[in-house]
């Protein structure tokens, strides 16, 4: 097990470590970071070995299908959630069996509590809070005390994860590694591997994945599956220290770049990354974002997205891999099996409610329309 460090550090003065809350409590924040990491890990390192041999034998026949909520919330009891989940995932299989012999399925789920955000406020007729930034960091309600960053939350997500890993369910776990406190206490060691057991599959978002980024460095020693959100800030310079730190010995089954370009970018930034990994001998599995990308305000001030849009890049996206000669090896989606009006389509009414912890999601219908499409 590795050591707990100290947490006492400011970590939005911090440049190599951002999206990170202020804790007012660093003795309990200290405190809490012990506890997890004397706790037995979530993810099992047994199954994280299955998914890498999976990823190393990507081919034509294959494809990777990866979603869930945007922002998970923390239950007390997430069976239900859980096993819906697994419902949504097996109908999404029976659609891909069409077209792909092997499905890779992970869920955004077990940990997917804590979200980078753009602003650090949110004012509302006048009144201004910290913005809500994930179960796993405070609390959705807009009120201060809910606010306020716990440290106390990082417990209560590891028992709704443990949860549901327990249930072994029929996909693997997912999110993005992005709270330092709570994923440096779960990497734990193995037949002398470091393992992150907070989830199956980690990926490093668009907003910490610079170069010198403590979130890369943090998992540099680590077995798991690595991703890597690919936006169109993506620097060849980035690229370079990203493989460079997570992937020395330019495994075929390690790095996952997850594409995020918006269907106005796509065609501007993709292509140019694609040739200089080309060139640079990387081995790379490229899967395709068409929501993060593609996200705006309606004239509610509400975040919607186009399914029309998500659709749009989804084509273009496999359609450039084909032209570089690049395989596309599947999908990261935000959706849920719950019926929603969140992403907007075309000559739709949005009669559904707008459940969304944060930003808009697939419902069960467009996932599995898109998924028809490919």
């Amino acid at each position: 097990m590795m050591p707990v460090k100290n947490w006492n550090v400011d970590f939005e003065s911090n440049i190599n470590a951002k999206q990170q809350p202020i804790y007012e409590n660093i003795d309990l924040l200290n405190e809490i970071a012990k506890k997890l990491a004397s706790f037995q890990p979530i993810a099992s390192f047994d199954k994280i070995l299955t998914l890498r041999q999976k990823l190393a034998n990507l081919n034509e026949d294959s494809f990777i299908i990866q979603g869930g909520d945007c922002a998970e919330p923390i239950l007390n009891d997430p069976t239900t959630y859980g096993r819906k989940t697994e419902e949504f995932f097996n109908e999404i299989t029976e659609i891909l069996k069409a077209k792909y012999k092997k499905t890779i399925k992970i869920a955004r789920i077990a940990g997917q509590f804590a979200k980078p955000r753009s602003q650090k406020y949110e004012t509302i007729n006048g009144t201004t809070f910290e913005v809500y930034k994930g179960d796993l960091i405070n609390g959705f309600e807009f009120n201060k005390e809910d606010r306020k960053p716990d440290p106390l939350r990082m417990i209560k997500g590891y028992e709704h994860a443990k949860k549901i890993y327990d249930l072994n369910l029929d996909f693997y776990t997912s999110h993005e590694g992005l709270l330092i406190p709570y994923e440096a206490s779960l990497i734990r060691q193995k037949d002398n591997h470091y393992y992150s057991s907070s989830g199956d599959f980690i990926w490093i978002g668009n907003k910490t994945r610079f170069i010198n980024s403590y979130h890369i460095k943090l998992f540099s020693k680590v077995i798991n599956p690595i991703g890597i959100k690919i936006g169109p800030s993506t620097t060849k310079e980035e690229i370079d220290f990203i493989v460079n730190k997570l992937n020395p010995n330019n495994e075929n089954n390690k790095l996952i770049f997850i594409s995020r370009m918006g269907v106005k970018n796509i065609h501007k930034k993709l292509p140019s990354l694609l040739k200089y990994t080309q060139k640079m001998n990387y081995n790379i599995i490229w899967i395709c974002d068409p929501l993060h990308g593609n996200t705006y305000k309606d004239e509610n001030d509400i975040k919607r997205r186009s399914f029309n849009d998500i659709i749009s890049e989804v084509k273009l996206f496999f359609n450039i891999c084909s032209d570089n000669n690049i395989l596309p090896s599947g999908l990261h989606l935000e959706m849920t099996y719950e019926n929603v009006s969140e992403c907007v389509k075309q000559n739709e009414p949005n009669e559904e409610p707008y459940l969304s912890l944060c930003d808009p999601r697939l419902n069960k219908h467009q996932t599995l329309e898109l998924l028809k499409s490919l």
